[in-house]
């Protein structure tokens, strides 16, 4: 009796009708176009609006053209597996929300909450439900409704993110096609960098946690993005080592659409061309779940029989995966992993500085490698209150920055000097940490250093550290504190210069 793989047989996807653009989000945030285009490659995302609307309603019609492309009925389907980080409900479970309202009441079903890997690690496990012989028919989806975890006064959230389903089907295959081989990997560490903090059972709803802003999800995104843009390209290069593939050998590289400077770089460690890369990142920014299942979707036209497709993703604090895949079936749609974006393991009050040393080590990013080998036959409330408010706060903030203020040499009596950045809790975190040894060593201690938003400077901070980048918004948002600029908040000389001019 030949061996059963599991092979993807069918791919679909849907996103959502409305467009929110970088255009639109200049009324919402301050930020710009050119600035949101440079730094991720978005230009636009899909919402989902609509009184009542969840993130099954996405997987609706993404399940139904499924079904339809495979020629089966719902019923057909044994195993409803749903990968999502924005359930319906916190139970019952979104499958069998999703089996409901399709009418699949054959399934049985569960969600998967692996923040952006959960898709990754659905597929890995529906796999050992048809290699066991016990089920014929999975049904795998990736969906997240992102829009409805963002807030749109965060300009480091709400540029990245979009709604959006994929989804695909598994079925047995005794040809030696399918999914081939899978390593898992799960790394919590990094938690305190990506995040939903509110809603567990750690921080459950209460109105201080919703007007804390808890239920958002946050990100430092400068450490995301360097263990990332290192990590992806490097798991993608060793998989195709392992498998003896040469950059000629792969038809297509499908990266999770994160960010286009991470896609980029691993291209380039692969050795493809960018003509042989799938990107939509532009069209649909971040959709978490579902950004690999969306570009399997789009480009399913284009993919031939005996292509090698090298899928990759990574997920900061989350898990990873890589995967050999042999795949046969009416469209082209191998295993897909995770994503850069990950909402896992949180972090309690308070708790951020004793952890910093061990997550510098520790968050070694887990990373998501697939390399299939197919075989083809034949209006949202918030986002409105966000533009409304917005709008009248972004009038106030366009003045000029006092430029002076970056540059002139403070000579009263230093008492306090606050590290900035984004979110005020990761890298200004670390380099007040840093500062304040350098000032105790030095007989300086009774120099308070604190750390905090950028946006939100206290208006007695002396001397305000940042990083250079941030320097326009640190000036507007205290135009009377010096401004010293760095490039790196753990190991920056301005640290040791600032000591020295303190003494």
């Amino acid at each position: 009796m030949s061996k059963i793989h599991a092979a993807i047989t069918a791919v679909n996807g849907y996103v959502p009708d409305y467009i929110l653009t970088n255009k639109e989000l200049e009324t919402m945030v301050d930020t710009n176009d050119e600035w949101i285009v440079s730094r991720t490659g978005i230009k636009e995302r899909r919402i989902l609006k609509g009184e009542g609307l969840a993130t099954s309603d996405l997987a609706v019609p993404a399940v139904q053209g499924l079904l339809k492309k495979r020629g089966i009925e719902a019923t057909d389907i044994d195993l409803i597996i749903f990968c999502t980080s924005t359930p319906d409900m916190l139970f019952p479970a979104t499958a069998n929300i999703l089996a409901d309202k399709i009418g699949a009441t054959n399934a049985w079903g569960f969600d998967l909450q692996a923040a952006c890997s959960g898709f990754l690690f659905g597929l890995n496990t529906g796999t050992q439900f048809i290699k066991a012989g016990t089920h014929k028919k999975v049904l795998v989806i990736g969906a997240d409704k992102m829009s409805s975890v963002i807030n749109y006064q965060d300009r480091n959230t709400c540029i990245l993110f979009g709604d959006g389903c994929g989804c695909v089907l598994l079925e047995p295959n005794e040809e030696g096609l399918g999914i081939q081989d899978a390593i898992l990997k799960t790394d919590g560490s990094g938690g305190q960098y990506l995040n939903i903090k509110g809603g567990g059972s750690l921080n459950p709803a209460t109105h201080a946690t919703v007007d804390a802003g808890l239920h958002y999800a946050y990100q430092e995104g400068r450490t995301v993005f360097k263990f990332a843009v290192t990590n992806m390209a490097d798991v993608a290069h060793e998989v195709m080592v392992k498998n003896n593939l040469k950059s000629e050998d792969i038809a297509w590289l499908v990266p999770h659409q994160a960010n286009k400077r991470i896609i980029d770089a691993t291209a380039e460690r692969v050795g493809l061309p960018e003509e042989k890369v799938m990107v939509n990142i532009q069209k649909y920014g971040n959709t978490t779940s579902g950004t690999i299942p969306l570009c399997l979707w789009e480009w399913e036209s284009q993919l031939k029989k005996g292509d090698n497709l090298i899928l990759a993703a990574m997920a900061g604090g989350a898990s990873g995966i890589f995967t050999l895949n042999l795949l046969n079936g009416g469209l082209i749609a191998p295993a897909s992993p995770g994503s850069i974006f990950a909402v896992l393991m949180m972090t309690p009050k308070g708790g951020w500085l004793p952890v910093i040393a061990g997550v510098l080590v520790a968050t070694i990013v887990s990373f998501v490698v697939a390399v299939p080998l197919l075989k083809a036959f034949g209006k949202n409330e918030e986002l409105d209150d966000a533009k409304n408010k917005v709008k009248d706060m972004k009038s106030a903030s366009k003045g000029q920055v006092n430029k002076e203020a970056a540059v002139t040499t403070v000579t009263e009596k230093i008492e306090k000097i606050v590290f900035a950045c984004d979110a005020g809790m990761g890298s200004s975190a670390m380099g007040a940490t840093v500062l304040r040894k350098k000032l105790t060593e030095a007989g300086l201690g009774h120099i308070a250093v604190i750390h905090s938003p950028v946006s939100s400077i206290p208006a007695d901070a002396q001397i305000v550290v940042t990083h250079e980048e941030l320097k326009e918004r640190a000036a507007r948002s205290n135009p009377n504190a010096r401004l010293v600029l760095i490039k790196n908040f753990l190991a920056a000389p301005e640290y040791d210069e600032l000591v020295e001019e303190l003494k």
